[in-house]
């Protein structure tokens, strides 16, 4: 009951602090094109439309805030001055002469939106914080249990939690986001759901590393 009591109260640390970088209230790619279908953490689509309810909303906002600004800026209408009507003379409309034999005919295509480079991925959702933290974590880890015996007691159990809790968030953020658990917090659960398995990833992987000679066959280890 109080490793169960441990867990539940591990899960809601990390979904508490994860509140702090995931305050964004306005869609970053709003007004521009394509629409977002679901390429951030942020998306909602409660109309079934396949668009983000999000973006259809922030563009919604920035059009009428443009068409506002262009209402205050527009003229006053002037009184034309009556004009004489005269009968218009037919004159020929000039067509575009084609290209000569031989001519290449050059037709410029609209640029297409630059993907994003790994590193703007790794800058998007703080994971490089993230990593500088998980790094100083082990790099003090080896230092400590090559140093203090009281640590070598604990490091073990340590690292066992860490990577426990990290696990347990990534699983259930991943689940409440699937099956539309806290809708309302979608972008909050997308976010942990990455902090957590980037966290459990670095956790699982210095674990292994540290414990490959005792899974070994016929390995003899404490």
């Amino acid at each position: 009951m109080e490793t169960f009591k441990i867990c539940v109260l591990s899960f809601l640390f990390f979904a508490g602090t994860g509140t702090i970088y995931a305050r964004e209230a306005v869609c970053p790619r709003a007004g521009q094109n394509p629409p977002c279908k679901g390429e951030c953490g942020q998306f909602i689509d409660r109309n079934g439309d396949g668009i983000c309810d999000n973006w259809t909303k922030e563009a919604q906002r920035l059009k009428a805030a443009a068409a506002e600004a262009a209402a205050k800026t527009k003229p006053a209408p002037s009184v034309p001055a009556p004009v004489s009507v005269s009968k218009p003379e037919n004159k020929a409309i000039p067509t575009p002469a084609a290209p000569a034999a031989g001519e290449k005919v050059v037709i410029k295509a609209e640029p297409k939106p630059q993907a994003e480079g790994f590193y703007e991925k790794l800058k998007k959702f703080s994971l490089i914080p993230l990593l500088a933290l998980t790094g100083f974590l082990v790099l003090l880890s080896v230092v400590l249990k090559a140093r203090s015996e009281k640590y070598r007691a604990v490091h073990r159990d340590f690292w066992n939690w860490l990577l426990l809790l990290s696990f347990l968030a990534c699983g259930l953020s991943g689940l409440f986001n699937y099956f539309g658990f806290f809708a309302d917090s979608k972008s909050l659960l997308f976010k942990l759901h990455l902090w957590s398995g980037f966290l459990a990833f670095i956790a699982g992987l210095y674990h292994f590393l540290e414990r490959y000679a005792c899974m070994r066959p016929f390995s003899n280890c404490p």
